[in-house]
């Protein structure tokens, strides 16, 4: 996060906005923080000024989460929209990715998951609450038809080729993170969607996709 962010919590709740806003204001790269109640005021502010980020609730009056997501990634597809809510629900947790949010966290998230989260939505990477299962983002994975291989696993991004290949050199998270320049929860993010991509329950079966996608020979 180099530059200053401008931020917008959009939540019909009061007493969590208030919550949220003063658990934001303690991130020192965030120089301005907007309120809004529902969906349309946030996208209101969106089309007054320029904004970085939007902490976005899902259900709210006039209109959701969801609908105003969906807008907003479509006028303005550089504002980074993170959804906040009570719910982990599937098919909350899948509408909101799919139509273009690039992070869910619940609201019983902490100061340092939220710092987490937005450092990782900066680097142009999805994030998913700790308290999000794995199987329901094995969910959004085939709602989002991430392409397949012909062995019915699903092929994996750059970055997670990078985490498999240091995974193969028995790295640490630690290890992993310092040579990566992440940090080790991104690390376990990246871990946890390669063994759900793979079809893999450890890392021996991690190691063994390696081999049979010819990653093993970039080592």
């Amino acid at each position: 996060m180099n530059q200053p962010l401008r931020v917008i919590v959009a939540d019909d709740h009061h007493i969590f906005r208030v919550g949220m806003v003063a658990t934001l204001r303690t991130i020192k790269k965030i120089e301005t923080i907007q309120q809004a109640q529902n969906g349309a005021e946030a996208l209101d502010l969106v089309r007054k000024d320029q904004i970085d980020v939007i902490f976005m609730d899902i259900k709210m009056p006039v209109m959701n989460g969801i609908e105003a997501t969906k807008i907003i990634r479509k006028e303005y597809p550089s504002v980074k929209v993170m959804a906040v809510s009570m719910y982990d629900d599937q098919e909350f947790i899948i509408d909101m990715f799919i139509h273009g949010a690039c992070a869910y966290l619940l609201k019983n998230t902490d100061h340092d998951e939220i710092t987490e989260a937005i450092e990782t939505v900066l680097r142009g990477e999805q994030y998913y609450s700790r308290d999000v299962s794995e199987s329901l983002f094995k969910q959004l994975l085939t709602k989002n038809k991430t392409p397949q291989n012909e062995d019915g696993t699903y092929q994996i991004s750059e970055r997670e080729k990078e985490v498999l290949i240091l995974i193969c050199k028995e790295f640490s998270n630690r290890e992993m993170a310092e040579h990566l320049f992440i940090s080790p929860r991104t690390i376990e993010g990246h871990r946890n969607r390669l063994l759900q991509k793979t079809n893999s329950k450890n890392t021996a079966g991690l190691v063994t996709y390696a081999i049979r996608h010819h990653i093993w020979d970039a080592i």
